[in-house]
């Protein structure tokens, strides 16, 4: 059975990335990193740069918003308009975010232009096949095309524990996300299914908790 592209199937797409923010500590991180990091870089060097009021930005798989509303407040308090190219592939997470957005009266200085794209190229990544691109692809993007920019590293742990249950629905809809093919565990030849759970045992952000069952 071949296997499908978890991004075409909005639903289990918005569930699956739901699974993988409970399992994972990314956005903590992330949260963390703008409030301190970001909120001293930002106000020491890059707004003092741009000689008018507005602030152009693009979230890269932005999902319903949650990170990218953080940035707003941060550029926000220095009274600065905002426009945002949001690429995301799911149209229910997008959606949330437009409507986030569109009724929270702090949020009134941002505009979104929304590009939904399906899937950004297929292409075999070590045992696993891959629907999107890197951080290492958007540098070479940017690279070619001259611009200046700054970069930072934002390690963080996902708890893989539910994908060692084959019965566990959350342990599916997390490997739908880490691999982003829809029904994954139904549909992987073992072959796959194996070289993927090799990969995930040896990264070093990746952790396994004992799973307990009633």
């Amino acid at each position: 059975m071949s296997l499908g592209t978890l991004v075409e199937n909005d639903k289990r797409y918005a569930e699956a990335f739901k699974m993988f923010r409970e399992a994972s500590d990314q956005e903590n991180k992330m949260k963390t990193w703008i409030l301190q990091d970001f909120s001293k870089l930002i106000k020491s060097t890059f707004l003092l740069k741009i000689e008018q009021n507005i602030v152009e930005m693009m979230g890269i798989g932005s999902g319903f918003g949650q990170m990218d509303m953080h940035l707003f407040d941060v550029i926000g308090n220095i009274n600065h308009k905002i426009n945002e190219l949001v690429v995301e592939p799911n149209v229910v997470e997008i959606e949330k975010f437009k409507s986030s957005i569109a009724s929270s009266v702090e949020y009134s200085n941002v505009t979104l232009d929304i590009l939904i794209v399906s899937v950004f190229g297929k292409k075999m990544f070590g045992n696993q096949w891959r629907y999107f691109p890197t951080g290492r692809d958007i540098e070479e993007i940017i690279d070619g095309l001259g611009l200046n920019y700054m970069t930072d590293v934002i390690n963080s742990k996902l708890d893989i524990s539910e994908c060692v249950d084959g019965n566990s629905d959350n342990g599916k809809l997390l490997l739908d996300f880490i691999t982003h093919a829809d029904y994954f565990s139904e549909r992987a030849s073992p072959e796959l299914e194996k070289a993927i759970f090799e990969a995930l045992d040896s990264n070093e952000y990746c952790f396994k908790e004992d799973v307990l069952h009633g």
